[in-house]
This record gives C-alpha cells, structure tokens and sequence, in this order.
C-alpha cells in the first residue's frame, strides 16, 4: 500500500557478556549481585565525525548469569537498539559502578583519603564510598555503593593483595583501581537470547500516520495501532500503553468512519 517500513530491531534487551561473568571473569561467581546506581556508555561511530556519539543510561543494574540486566541495561538497549543491532551486538561498554562519586580522579582523591581515615583498614574489606540508604523503610543512614562481593573483584583486579591495609596502598593501584570503577570496560558479547525481547522498535513510519485518529495518510480507511507503529518505549508498561492508547484511537476512529460512509449511502437516492 506504499508505506514505508522503518526496519525493526529488537528492544529492552539483556547484554550477555560471557567473558565478564565466565571463569577468570572479573563478575565470575557474581549472579544475582545488583548495584543500586551505575552508569552505562556505549560509544559508536557516526560517519563524517570525527567524535563517537555516546549513548548513557544510569540507574539499577543486575549481574546475570549471562551478564548484566536491571533498568540501566534495559534503557540503553532501548535507545541504543539500532546501534547495537548495526553492531550486531558485539561491542564494548563502559560502566561507572558509582557515578554520582564523580570522574575517576575524584574517585582517586577519594579512596587516596583513606590512607588517612582508615589506614589500618583492609582495601577489599569493602568499598569506602558510601551513599545515602534509602531510608523509604526506615533505615536510613549510609552503605557502600559498590556492594562488597564486587568491591573485592575490582580491588582483585587492580592486583591488590587481600590482606593490604589502605597505608601500603600503592599509588599507582589506587589509580587503578579508581579506574576500574569510573571505566570499566565491559565486552558486549551478545543480547539476550531470541524470543527473551520485551518488545520491537521499527513498523510504519509515524510520518504517515495521522496520529490523531492513527489513520493512514495514504490510503483511507487503513488505521494501525500497537507495534505494527513505529513507537517503542523503554518499559514494557509503556509499551502495553501505547498498544492499547493506539487501538482505542485508531478503533474510536474506524467507528466514526464507518458511520460516516453509513449516512452517506443512506443519503443517496434510491
């Protein structure tokens, strides 16, 4: 009917990352472990710049068997879908672990501060940056950023010995080590397997729908509604909504139409 069709590609996805969490991996052995705020970056090339555009999502992330999940990984797939799918979901990442503690030299002026604070302290007993606790039951006061089973998998692979207190913190390992939770570099090795997609993002060009009754503007009395549009949000609740926003539209609309054409034929004589 002469429409056109932007491409689907898979949305809200998981990022499997094999290498992370197999063994040897720095997340081996961490499934289930969720850090309440991250950062995640993809950076990709766009042709005729020179700069990489970069696509950032921040908030709860999950680490799977696979690799990671949780709201943060579920939007960046959303808002990345064609740059992943054009990568064919093979790519690096990068994760900021604890974000709202700044770049990765204010990380290092941080922990460097230990040496003073906490020198006796052992650097893998847990993560000095601490966060205010929700305290939405209560509770109230301040915990880590990093939970504790991550923390010592960074400070492990930052080449820290488990038993060194913050006052033999070698300098160059703390750069390190802020690094590692500033920038981490995640290997990207594929998505979630096929079927496990909440939902798709291409179907009809918006620009040839009337979005105000979800007719087509090329052939009358065509409406679409759902994922057939080109409409895809970054939950699955927006996306139940926009399903069933469009088809009480596009259904109000071929109703009226209908009555339309059922009160011209009536008007025309016998």
């Amino acid at each position: 009917l002469g429409h056109s069709i932007v491409e689907p590609v898979p949305s809200l996805f998981t990022l499997s990352a094999s290498g992370e969490v197999g063994p040897g991996g720095t997340l081996e052995g961490l499934s289930g472990l969720s850090v309440q705020n991250a950062r995640i970056t993809l950076k990709v090339s766009v042709p005729g710049r020179k700069k990489k555009k970069a696509v950032v999502q921040e908030g709860p992330l999950l680490i799977t068997h696979k690799g990671i999940s949780g709201p943060a990984a579920l939007r960046l797939s959303a808002f990345a879908a064609r740059e992943f799918h054009g990568l064919d979901y093979r790519t690096g990442v990068s994760v900021h672990w604890a974000p709202e503690f700044g770049s990765a030299s204010e990380i290092e002026e941080t922990l460097w501060g230990c040496r003073s604070t906490s020198p006796r302290r052992m650097v893998s007993s847990s993560c000095p940056l601490l966060s205010e606790r929700d305290d939405s039951d209560g509770g109230g006061g301040k915990t880590s950023a990093i939970p504790r089973r991550l923390w010592s998998s960074l400070v492990a692979q930052a080449r820290f010995g488990a038993e060194l207190a913050w006052i033999d913190a070698p300098k160059k390992k703390v750069r390190k080590l802020a690094n590692l939770v500033a920038d981490y570099d995640m290997e990207v090795t594929g998505k979630g397997t096929f079927k496990e997609e909440f939902v798709t993002a291409g179907g009809i060009s918006l620009k040839e729908i009337d979005t105000r009754t979800m007719e087509s503007k090329k052939c009358r009395g065509l409406f679409f509604c759902g994922e057939v549009v080109d409409v895809d949000g970054v939950t699955g609740g927006f996306n139940f909504m926009g399903c069933w926003s469009t088809g009480y539209v596009a259904g109000n609309a071929a109703a009226s139409l209908v009555r339309e054409l059922e009160g011209v034929e009536q008007e025309v004589p016998s």
